[in-house]
């Protein structure tokens, strides 16, 4: 008996290792500079750290005087690799 809890320990163990919370929202700039849109996404996979940002059109720019308004804040202190999509036309401050 246990051998096979130990067994199953260490399958759990390497399946929640392979197992990654990807994190996404829209930050494409919108014609009245209000709320982002979906033409430009972000994502973050937290298994290997990379910040994806893809779509067409403009990164919103976000407030630098509350540096927490951009939607990545929260996992920015892990990110370890940053792609950015061919049809991003600006990136912002």
């Amino acid at each position: 008996m246990k051998k096979i809890f130990t067994f199953l320990a260490a399958l759990t163990v390497t399946c929640a290792s392979v197992n990654a919370t990807i994190y996404s929202g829209d930050c494409g700039d919108s014609p009245d500079g209000q709320e982002p849109t979906n033409a430009v996404t972000w994502s973050f996979d937290d298994s290997n750290g990379t910040l994806t940002i893809e779509g067409t059109g403009a990164i919103k720019t976000f407030s630098t005087n509350m540096p927490t308004v951009y939607p990545w804040y929260s996992h920015q202190a892990n990110v370890q690799r940053i792609i950015i999509g061919e049809g991003i036309t600006h990136i912002p401050d």
